[in-house]
């Protein structure tokens, strides 16, 4: 049976328009400091754990995942929320709140 997480994905393109990306920074990996930057910020006791999700096209997201489970629609009942501040402020700018299928 499919695993399911909610929480927040890390928005490529929202982090793109954040922290845009110099001209000069070509190096490959230049996402991966971004996603280590964006979640050093968060305390670690305001989620669960860092999964790995999948998009509805396939595509592989790294996901702040506040809860898991076996059914989606439960999952989906209530919106993502958090009542950590930093994690909601970061929310607000970098991420984007959701159920994906989990790896």
């Amino acid at each position: 049976m499919p695993k399911f997480i909610k929480g927040f994905k890390l928005d490529d393109e929202k982090i793109q328009n954040y922290l845009p990306r110099q001209p000069f920074d070509t190096r490959p990996d230049w996402a991966i400091d971004c996603y280590e930057f964006i979640i050093d910020r968060i305390p670690r006791d305001a989620y669960i754990g860092i999964g790995v999700g999948f998009e509805a096209n396939g595509d592989v997201i790294c996901v702040i995942m506040l809860e898991k489970g076996d059914d989606k629609e439960k999952l989906e009942e209530e919106p993502v929320h958090t009542d950590d501040e930093m994690l909601a402020q970061i929310a607000k700018d970098v991420l984007t709140p959701g159920v994906w299928l989990s790896l």
